[in-house]
C-alpha cells in the first residue's frame, strides 16, 4: 500500500520465538505476527463458539457484570466515550446475544430485560474487559479466564494488565494507539489490522493530549471529513494491514497506531506490559526528557518543511520557465510605459537611488510589453485606477514589477547596474562613495574579480532576481497597507521567491552572488538581510552557510567573505540577530505543527503568524 521503510516492515513468524528472539523483536520496535502463538492455550480448544464454547465462558464467569459497549453508528466503535454508551450486563447475558446473533435466532425473549435492544440498528461489543490489572486492588470481572490462558514463555517481562474483547455482529474500532507493548491473541474468529507507525500521528490528527481519549484519532475512519482533515488522505493510503486467525498473535509495540475490524463473533485476549522507556516514566527526568523529545520533533518538522519546499520548488521549475517568457498584457502603451516609470522610479525612490536613472533605464531598456486594443480610448484612465482598491493596485505593481523583470532579462548585467548602482544612499555621489568604502579594504584584484561581470548566468539572474525581490516588497511596504508582502509575493509566483533563489545556488555560486551583492547593491543587500528574509529563507541561507563553510573549493576563504558581508552593515551584530529571528521564527512554526500533528494542540506561538514561511 505504501513506501515502507524496510524497518518499520511487519515481520512474521511462523513459530512462537525464543525469550532471546521477541528481546530483539521488542528492542526494534516494529509490529510483528506471531503466527500459531497460542494454539497451545486450552482457551484456543475450548472457548470456540461452533463448539460450545461460550457455555464454558458462562460456566467460568457467567454470573460477572460486564460494561457493553452500544452504538448505533453501524459496528463502528470510537474512542471517545461520547461516541457510545456503556451497557451494564450479566457477561452470561451478553453470551447469550452473542450466541443467537451467530446462530441466528430471534432475541426476542431478551428485549424485554434490555431496553437497549429495541432498536434494530443498535450493536454491542465488549471491549476492554479486565481479567487482570496489577494497579487493581479486588479481582477484576473476568478474572476466572485466567484459568484457560496462559502467559506465553517468551515474554519475560511481568504482565500489567489482561483484558477479553468480544464482538457480537463485528465490529469496527476507531483508529488508536497504545501507551503500553501488548500481544493482541486471537482465541476464535478473525480480526483484520491496519497499522501506522508513530511517526504517522500527524496524518492521524489526534485527540488533544488533555482530553479522555488523547491516543485515539479525531477523524472519522468510517466517513473522513478530508476538507477538515485533508492530511488524512495520506494514511488512507499509506498503511500495512495483516490478518489475524485463531491461535495467531500481533505484537504491538507501544505508540503504534492501529484501526481493528472483527468478524461476527470474534473473541481475543490482550496482554500489555510497560516498555523499556515507559519505566523511564514519571520520574524527576520526566521534563527533560518532554524537552528532548520536542526538540527531536521540532527538528523533525524543520526538516519536513525544508524538503516541502524542496519538492514544491522542482515541480515549480518547469512552470515557471514557462512562465518566464510571458510578457504582460496591458491595454495603451503609453498607459503602460508611464506605470512601469512610476513604480520603478518609486522603488528607486524607496531605495534612496536617483530616480533619473531608473526613469532612463525604463525609457531606453526596450522593455517587453503586449499591448491589446492599442488605439482604445484611455480617456479617464487615471482615475479608474485611483477607484481600484488598495489590493487591485498592489497586485497591480507587482504584475509591472514582473514586466520590468521581464525587461531585466533582456538586458545585460551593465544595463542593470547603471540603473540599480549604488541603490542604497540618499545620493549617487554617496552611494558611488560608499561602494568604493565596501571594497577599500580589499585588494584591487578581489574586487575586480568579483564584479557584476565576472558572474555566470544563473548567478547574474540570481542577483537580478534579488534586487527586483528587494525592489518589490519595499514597494509593498510603502502602500498604506498592513498586509504580509510576503502573502502578497507567494500570491503571485506560488513560493518564497528569495529562499528559492538561495536554496537553488551551491556554495560557490551563492558566494559569488553575494559578494557582488555587497559591493555593487549595498543597502540592497542590508534592506534584504534585516528586513526582506522570510523565516523559510533565514533558515536556508544560515544552511548555505554552513555548507560553505565545510567546502574546500570556495573562491575565497570564508573569514574574508564574512568579513566582507558584515562590512555591508552598519551594525552587523543586527544581521546576525535578523538571521537568528527568522531561524527562530520557522522553529516556532514547526512547534506548532508538532503540537498540532501530535498532540492535537492548535495553538498560535508568540509572535509568530500562523502559516507564514
Amino acid at each position: 500500500m505504501m513506501e515502507k521503510k524496510k524497518e518499520l516492515l511487519v515481520r512474521h513468524f511462523h513459530k512462537p520465538p525464543s525469550p532471546s528472539e521477541f528481546a530483539r523483536i521488542e528492542d526494534a520496535n516494529v509490529p510483528a505476527v506471531l503466527e500459531g502463538c497460542v494454539r497451545g492455550w486450552p482457551a484456543y480448544r475450548l472457548w470456540n463458539p461452533s463448539k460450545g464454547g461460550l457455555e464454558r465462558l458462562k460456566h467460568l464467569a457467567g454470573a460477572a457484570t460486564v460494561q457493553v459497549m452500544a452504538t448505533t453508528s453501524g459496528a463502528n466503535f470510537y474512542g471517545d466515550i461520547r461516541g457510545h454508551d456503556r451497557v451494564p450486563i450479566q457477561f452470561q447475558s451478553f453470551l447469550d446475544l452473542a450466541d443467537r446473533s451467530r446462530t441466528g435466532a430471534e432475541m426476542s425473549n431478551l428485549e424485554s430485560e434490555f431496553a437497549f435492544l429495541e432498536s434494530e440498528d443498535v450493536q454491542l461489543y465488549l471491549a476492554q474487559a479486565g481479567i487482570f490489572s496489577q494497579e487493581s486492588v479486588s479481582p477484576s470481572p473476568l478474572s476466572a479466564l485466567r484459568e484457560d490462558i496462559e502467559t506465553p514463555s517468551f515474554l519475560q517481562t511481568p504482565v500489567s494488565a489482561m483484558n477479553l474483547w468480544m464482538s457480537v455482529n463485528g465490529s469496527r474500532s476507531s483508529t488508536h494507539y497504545d501507551p503500553f507493548h501488548n500481544l493482541l491473541c486471537i482465541v476464535s474468529g478473525c480480526k483484520e489490522v491496519k497499522l501506522w507507525p508513530p511517526s504517522a500521528a500527524p496524518s492521524l490528527y489526534p485527540l488533544p493530549i488533555f482530553g479522555e481519549a488523547s491516543n485515539h484519532s479525531g477523524v472519522d475512519f468510517a466517513n473522513p471529513d478530508l476538507i477538515k482533515f485533508p492530511r488524512f488522505r495520506w494514511a488512507m493510503e499509506n498503511f500495512q494491514s495483516v490478518t489475524l486467525h485463531a491461535g495467531d498473535a500481533l505484537f504491538l509495540p507501544e505508540g503504534w497506531y492501529h484501526q481493528v475490524d472483527s468478524e461476527a463473533v470474534t473473541i481475543a485476549v490482550n496482554l500489555w506490559w510497560p516498555s523499556k522507556i515507559s519505566l523511564k516514566l514519571g520520574s524527576h527526568m520526566d521534563a527533560y526528557l518532554l524537552r528532548r523529545l520536542l526538540a527531536n520533533l521540532l527538528d523533525s518538522e524543520k526538516e519536513n518543511i525544508i524538503e516541502e519546499f524542496r519538492r514544491s520548488v522542482s515541480g515549480d521549475v518547469e512552470a515557471q520557465s514557462d512562465r518566464s517568457d510571458m510578457s504582460i498584457n496591458v491595454q495603451n502603451t503609453s498607459d503602460a510605459r508611464k506605470s512601469v516609470t512610476d513604480v520603478v522610479e518609486k522603488s528607486c525612490v524607496t531605495a534612496d537611488a536617483e530616480p533619473a536613472k531608473c526613469r532612463e533605464f525604463i525609457e531606453g531598456s526596450g522593455a517587453t510589453v503586449n499591448v491589446q486594443n492599442a488605439e482604445g480610448n484611455h480617456t479617464g484612465s487615471n482615475k479608474k485606477l485611483k477607484k481600484k482598491s488598495k489590493r487591485d493596485r498592489r497586485r497591480s505593481k507587482v504584475r509591472v514589477v514582473k514586466g520590468a523583470e521581464d525587461s531585466l532579462r533582456s538586458t545585460e548585467t551593465d544595463d542593470m547596474r547603471e540603473v540599480l548602482v549604488a541603490d542604497a544612499s540618499p545620493s549617487i555621489t554617496q552611494s558611488e562613495s560608499a561602494v568604493q568604502d565596501v571594497g577599500s579594504d580589499m585588494p584591487t584584484s578581489s574586487a575586480q574579480k568579483y564584479g557584476s561581470t565576472s558572474l555566470r548566468n544563473a548567478e547574474t539572474q540570481a542577483l537580478r532576481t534579488l534586487v527586483l525581490c528587494v525592489s518589490d516588497m519595499m514597494m509593498s511596504t510603502s502602500d498604506d497597507t498592513h498586509e504580509d508582502p510576503f502573502q502578497e509575493q507567494s500570491q503571485v509566483s506560488g513560493l518564497d521567491t528569495i529562499a528559492r533563489v538561495f536554496s537553488s545556488l551551491d556554495p560557490p555560486s551563492l558566494q559569488r552572488t553575494l559578494l557582488v551583492m555587497s559591493i555593487d547593491y549595498p543597502r540592497t543587500l542590508e534592506a534584504l538581510i534585516l528586513h526582506k528574509l522570510s523565516p523559510l529563507a533565514s533558515e536556508i541561507l544560515t544552511r548555505k552557510f554552513e555548507e560553505m563553510d565545510a567546502d574546500s573549493g570556495l573562491d575565497l576563504p570564508q573569514e574574508e567573505f564574512y568579513a566582507q558581508i558584515y562590512r555591508v552593515f552598519d551594525d552587523p551584530g543586527l544581521a546576525m540577530a535578523a538571521l537568528v529571528d527568522g531561524k527562530e521564527s520557522l522553529a516556532a512554526m514547526a512547534l506548532q505543527r508538532v503540537l498540532d500533528g501530535n498532540l492535537g494542540l492548535s495553538c498560535t506561538l508568540p509572535g509568530q503568524a500562523a502559516g507564514h514561511l
